[in-house]
């Protein structure tokens, strides 16, 4: 969040006023603005390196080489950004990766079974 926006986020208590550093989820747009913060991070490196939407960041590519060569990139882009990263959520060199009701493999992306399941039951 700017350090100009977090005024709009203060909030004052016995104790004093205390306004948000970072950009609380729940108030209005919080994940619009988020979003756009990511494109604007990965602008170049989303589609043809990974694949962002909010806070799930897919980096593909053919090769073992690439794909260390693609990671470094985006978590670089994330570390200039000043974003960091909770490691218990992120998942390295899978070979298959749910994401937004589709799974992303090899051969390319196909519909989630378990997403298909649900209409045809």
């Amino acid at each position: 969040m700017e350090p100009k926006a977090a005024d709009k986020t203060a909030c004052i208590c016995r104790e004093g006023q205390f306004r948000f550093k970072t950009m609380p989820f729940g108030l209005c747009n919080a994940g619009a603005t988020f979003q756009r913060l990511m494109d604007m991070i990965m602008a170049g490196l989303d589609f043809d390196v990974c694949l962002v939407y909010l806070d799930d960041v897919i980096v593909f590519s053919a090769t073992m080489k690439e794909h260390f060569m693609r990671l470094r990139s985006v978590l670089s882009r994330l570390r200039d950004a000043g974003l960091k990263l909770k490691p218990s959520k992120c998942s390295l060199l899978q070979r298959q990766v749910s994401f937004l009701g589709h799974v992303v493999l090899e051969a390319g992306v196909g519909t989630d079974p378990e997403k298909v399941r649900a209409i045809t039951e």
